[in-house]
């Protein structure tokens, strides 16, 4: 069996480098679109705005094995280009029984669809020339950073007040959940507002079956959360992103001063007055989203990607490869300061990996310290995206194509007009007035 080959670049070469450690503004590395690919805008009755601004990719070369330890590194959220956005310039109309009759779209050049993706009553925003997939590969930019809670692109006119309904955390679904239900906003079901299109899952959604992923108990916690998350939207309730502290406001020390100015400064060690600022920032609302990618769509896009390989990423992804396997050997490494933990397991989680710290007591004496090691596991966690530093761009010319029956017709000059042009509200002829005295004069001569 041939090597796994894959396009390689230099981002990616130590899992101990801080994300985005490499990359500047400006750089430019090859990535292979792993979810929310397709044409959203148009496809989505719910949150079409937002969905149509992102895409979120795996980090070439894609032939890595993913682990929760690296998984941050490995997958990006990604902008599109501006004027492939659709957005939404008006409250929608989401009461249950217009089925979004009046909801309006709007996309870049003003281009106007209103009612449901269904049946639109008015049709004028193009279509994608060439839709997003699955395991396109393309090129992306780093930008600057645009915070879930400071920028307007993670925002939607749709409110995410029913998502709690569904999840508890980023990782766990609330008791028994349910998706059946008028608990959605506005009293629409919470499956049609949560879930991807049927046309959208049918082009652009997972191999796996409910059915599939229900099978899927992670050996070490016995937890199943596979069925929780098929077919559910990237989108999650945002949280206040964590910033530097602030400083506490302290005592004026009188006896503080510094030399050659009068004033007396603040005392860095004075008592503190009052509680300590928050370590968070940002302005949550409801209509403000995290990102979210669910982590079996990466294992269906290993799959997709590397069909010779699928025994072995049903193997890693329930524990069960050799290299995988839980309660390895693990020997002290006696050594000065630090010891490391040899093991068999190549892919160790924290409760089959950890490392001895000797930590110096004082008076000629080192005391064990236990500590785990970073979750090499294969990737068993969705993760969140609460900012977006990286844009695609666009090499392949994506655009929403023209239609032709939208097209006035175009008068070169005057004497040089256009034959009637046949259009879907019937035939116009063009006839101007002068032609005819025109005629007349030709024929005098």
């Amino acid at each position: 069996m041939s090597k796994i080959v894959s396009n390689q670049n230099s981002r990616i070469h130590s899992s101990s480098k801080k994300i985005g450690e490499d990359d500047k503004i400006g750089d430019e590395i090859q990535a292979k679109v792993i979810a929310c690919a397709g044409d959203p805008g148009l496809t989505e009755p719910f949150f079409f705005d937002i969905l149509s601004r992102f895409i979120i990719v795996m980090v070439e070369p894609c032939s890595f094995v993913p682990t929760n330890a690296t998984m941050h590194k490995r997958y990006l959220l990604v902008k599109r280009p501006r004027h492939l956005w659709v957005d939404c310039p008006a409250a929608p109309d989401i009461t249950p029984a217009n089925n979004h009759g009046s909801t309006r779209r709007k996309d870049y050049l003003g281009n106007i669809n209103i009612g449901n993706p269904a049946n639109f009553t008015i049709n004028t925003i193009p279509k994608l020339d060439t839709e997003y997939t699955i395991g396109e590969s393309i090129t992306i930019r780093k930008v600057p950073r645009h915070y879930s809670s400071q920028s307007d692109i993670f925002n939607s006119q749709f409110s995410n007040v029913d998502f709690d309904n569904y999840y508890a955390s980023a990782q766990f679904t609330v008791a028994n959940p349910k998706r059946v239900g008028k608990t959605g906003i506005e009293g629409n079901e919470l499956a049609e507002v949560m879930e991807w299109s049927p046309a959208y899952w049918a082009s652009h959604g997972s191999g796996f079956t409910q059915q599939q992923l229900s099978q899927l108990v992670d050996p070490t916690t016995g937890k199943n959360r596979g069925p929780e998350w098929h077919k559910l939207k990237p989108l999650l309730m945002p949280n206040k992103i964590y910033s530097h502290p602030i400083k506490p406001i302290r005592r004026h020390d009188p006896s503080y001063k510094v030399p050659s100015e009068p004033t007396v400064k603040q005392n860095a060690k004075g008592g503190i007055v009052g509680g300590v600022g928050s370590r968070t920032t940002g302005n949550i609302t409801q209509n403000n989203f995290f990102m979210i990618l669910h982590y079996y769509l990466i294992d269906s896009f290993m799959r997709e990607q590397f069909p010779a390989y699928s025994k072995t990423i049903e193997e890693l992804q329930r524990k069960q490869h050799r290299y995988q396997t839980p309660n390895g050997q693990y020997l002290e490494k006696k050594g000065k300061g630090r010891g490391g933990i040899p093991s068999d397991n190549l892919f160790p989680g924290p409760n089959d990996s950890y490392k001895i710290y000797h930590e110096d007591v004082g008076q000629g004496k080192k005391v064990p310290r236990t500590l785990p090691n970073k979750d090499y596991s294969f990737i068993n966690k969705n993760i969140i995206f609460s900012f977006c530093e990286w844009e695609d761009t666009n090499q392949g010319n994506k655009q929403r194509s023209s239609r032709d029956e939208c097209m006035p017709l175009v008068i070169a000059s005057p004497n040089n007009f256009p034959t009637p042009k046949e259009r879907k509200i019937g035939s116009i002829i063009y006839e101007p007035a002068y032609a005819k005295v025109i005629a007349a004069q030709d024929d005098d001569s």
